[in-house]
């Protein structure tokens, strides 16, 4: 072999991110993604934007995170339930995800979920109590009810690792340096408010909404607007 291959670009391109097949939402849409992206993504519009291999960085590392966090778990906790494709029906949709984590504690469960973030991102969760991983975890536990039949737990843990440099909070934040890992315990939404958000999601897609795009942060809306095409504006 005499050609020089191009291994750190196969390694950040490879994607092993399990999709979950015949759903009209999923639970990080319902959660915080954009309205016009979700409509895009169902309105069977062609992907015209190809993600460059940069902005697939940060999301290399969430997946191989995933990985090692799946290896670890598996090799102390074996009960533990992990990468679990969750699917129903909830109010007029059709929800379906993977859930990171599942286990029982006591006489209910916990449903976890990993987060790699960089500073910014985890002081905008931070100051926003975390509220779009309640939405998620909230769906994934009324799933996970539904298809085990099981009574719906009110509780979630969310696991955030953040990359790069920790960093401070500002003075009105509290001060501090910003950890570098947390397991943050979260109290899920009713189950009446999770049929009610997904109904709303829905509603709010059946026909073109507003392009919300340019309310998205930075580079996070040109790598998650794939569905859009050389007018997007980004």
């Amino acid at each position: 072999m005499n050609n020089r291959l191009n291994i750190l670009e196969t390694v950040l391109n490879y994607d092993t991110y399990k999709r979950v097949d015949g759903i009209d939402l999923s639970p990080s849409e319902v959660g915080g993604k954009s309205k016009y992206q979700i409509w895009l993504k169902n309105s069977g519009v062609p992907e015209t934007h190809e993600i460059s291999t940069e902005l697939k960085v940060n999301s290399f590392v969430g997946t191989a995170f995933h990985n090692r966090a799946e290896e670890a778990i598996k090799a102390k906790y074996p009960e533990v339930y992990t990468e679990i494709e969750l699917k129903g029906k909830i109010g007029n949709a059709t929800v379906g995800g993977v859930a990171d984590v599942i286990y029982e504690c006591y006489d209910t469960y916990i449903v976890g979920d990993y987060k790699t973030l960089g500073v910014y991102q985890f002081k905008k969760a931070f100051r926003n109590n975390f509220k779009d991983y309640i939405t998620q975890l909230s769906i994934y536990s009324y799933l996970y009810a539904q298809n085990m039949s099981v009574p719906y737990s009110k509780y979630g843990e969310v696991y955030i690792v953040v990359t790069g440099d920790a960093g401070y909070f500002r003075k009105d934040e509290g001060g501090g340096k910003t950890p570098k890992y947390i397991t943050e315990t979260i109290e899920l939404l009713d189950e009446d408010e999770v049929v009610k958000l997904v109904d709303e999601t829905m509603e709010a897609i059946k026909t073109e909404p507003e392009m919300d795009c340019e309310s998205w942060a930075g580079p996070y809306c040109k790598l998650e607007c794939i569905f859009r095409g050389p007018g997007c504006g980004c």
